[in-house]
């Protein structure tokens, strides 16, 4: 397995175990039971969502930031708080650089949502990480709600260019060395719990 799979194996499964949805099949008591909490952590978020004088990349940060203070949200919350902490983590381990980003996009179909990653499908809300070819969604006509390209910039609706976003991810890298570890993501701040290992310790979850 690379350090990459890895990584997006580990965030995955605990965004999985730790935020809590309320359209789950065959749950409908913890459906019943979280949903007024999912609705207020929507409800944050597309306040957040609405304030156009962010870049959006900036936008989907405090997003995922409410997501994990509320530990509730669905798929388009959670892809949030995953995309989010990849993006940190791949800088952080320098697998992203400042020449280089590892492409990674949140993506819907069919009024769901999920991350790729190159050619790796990151849905947390499933607890599913695997390649796009043989994945549910091998063939179809993917969205692009928004993504970052290899050489940092960034795009919305699939192939407009987002200029305000790109111009921010310079203030990841200004962020990179006074970010801790998330203690909910990273408890232990070390690559044995992630599979993975870099010079620096993993970034912090939460956005800026």
């Amino acid at each position: 397995m690379s350090a990459v799979t890895a990584l997006i194996r580990h965030i995955t499964q605990l965004i999985h175990t730790s935020i809590k949805a309320c359209n789950i099949h065959g749950k409908k008591k913890d459906n019943n039971f979280f949903a007024p909490l999912v609705y207020y952590c929507q409800q944050k978020c597309d306040e957040i969502l609405c304030r156009t004088d962010y870049s959006l990349l900036k936008r989907i940060q405090l997003c995922a930031k409410e997501v994990e203070s509320l530990k509730a949200g669905n798929c388009m919350q959670q892809s949030f708080v995953a995309f989010d902490a990849l993006l940190k983590e791949f800088i952080a381990t320098n697998l992203s650089t400042y020449d280089m980003c590892i492409p990674i996009s949140i993506c819907t179909y069919s009024n769901h949502a999920f991350l790729l990653i190159n050619n790796i499908v990151c849905d947390p809300w499933n607890n599913f990480v695997g390649d796009l070819a043989t994945s549910q969604y091998a063939g179809l006509k993917l969205d692009e709600y928004f993504g970052i390209r290899s050489d940092w910039t960034c795009y919305i609706d699939n192939k407009i260019i987002d200029v305000e976003s790109t111009k921010y991810t310079y203030s990841l890298f200004e962020n990179k060395k006074n970010t801790p570890s998330s203690e909910m993501f990273f408890p232990n701040s070390g690559c044995a719990s992630t599979g993975y290992c870099s010079d620096e310790q993993p970034s912090q979850f939460l956005g800026s």
